[in-house]
């Protein structure tokens, strides 16, 4: 990553804060913290890579990012197909618009969703399900939108009748101008941590390897929002960090493979050493394992509290 991409890499963050500080209207917050980083990033992010070049991780990797391919449509009871009836299910206005994972619009990827349910003869979309979706990240909130949806009921000779249908629910950007602050802080902790290989010492399995893999155990502590990045109105960023969970399930070697501030990552190995483990298995006997876990720094425009949401481990 040249200097150019580093440094609209944090302005870019920096103005996501910026303008959930200073903007209290609701419904263009939900789509600023939807859509807005598809557009300014895309320039500099490739769809499947964090940063520019070999470096590692790859989003590709995360479970999250993976694609959904086609699943066996399951469904029960009585109903007609979108192309048997004489007319079909039309969807009322509004129609509640899917969350857009946050993880995603950090990296700037878009994608879809094929959603199939039944339109009931009360308008209710009932037993929905993903076909197919571009990344398993937008499978949950797909499907969360669709089943809140309100329909007019299909009709056939004039009556109601229950009706499967398919729908594509698209994850995509739109066109903001919005200005970034002009001035971004200085220091180490506000520098993007740029994608690294694990330096780790020891024999270990990697997740894909052992036949059970680690599970949490206990209550898992919350990384601190650093307060010298909440000060300066930056309210969202990135950490991925690679850790071992030895045989007795405790943490060791905890470091940052990246992160959008280098504060970010501070913060999330240490929460990460005190977490604990069952320990992963090999031939049911536990081994040392390497795992990664992508930390999501999300700030509330309508106050100070923050949140953490953790990925599943790769």
């Amino acid at each position: 990553m040249n200097q150019t991409e580093h440094h609209f890499h944090q302005v870019t963050s920096a103005f996501l804060g910026y303008v959930g500080r200073k903007c209290h209207n609701a419904p263009f917050l939900s789509s600023l913290r939807a859509m807005t980083c598809a557009v300014l990033l895309s320039p500099f992010v490739a769809p499947c890579v964090i940063s520019a070049g070999d470096s590692q991780p790859q989003l590709s990797l995360r479970p999250a990012f993976q694609p959904v391919l086609k699943q066996e449509l399951k469904v029960t009871g009585d109903y007609l197909s979108a192309k048997s009836v004489d007319t079909p299910p039309k969807l009322a206005k509004p129609s509640t618009s899917p969350v857009y994972p946050i993880e995603f619009y950090l990296h700037g990827v878009e994608g879809n969703a094929i959603i199939a349910c039944i339109v009931n003869t009360e308008g209710k979309a009932v037993q929905v399900q993903a076909l197919s979706a571009t990344h398993a990240g937008f499978v949950e909130p797909a499907i969360k939108a669709v089943k809140q949806w309100k329909w007019s009921p299909a009709l056939k000779d004039g009556s109601p009748v229950n009706c499967l249908i398919s729908i594509p629910v698209h994850f995509k950007d739109i066109t903001l101008s919005v200005k970034p602050p002009k001035k971004l802080p200085r220091g180490s902790r506000f520098l993007l941590v740029p994608d690294s290989e694990p330096a780790l010492k020891g024999e270990f399995l990697f997740i894909k390897d052992v036949d059970v893999a680690p599970e949490p155990w206990g209550i898992r502590a919350a990384p601190v929002f650093p307060s010298d990045l909440i000060h300066n109105n930056i309210n969202l960023g990135e950490a991925v960090i690679g850790f071992l969970v030895n045989e007795k399930g405790l943490t060791e070697q905890a470091q940052v493979l990246s992160a959008t501030y280098a504060a970010l990552g501070e913060s999330a190995v240490q929460a990460v050493k005190r977490w604990r483990y069952r320990p992963a298995l090999k031939n049911d006997v536990p081994v040392n394992c390497f795992i990664r876990v992508v930390f999501t720094f999300y700030g509330r425009p309508n106050g100070d509290a923050r949140e953490v949401h953790y990925s599943q481990p790769f």
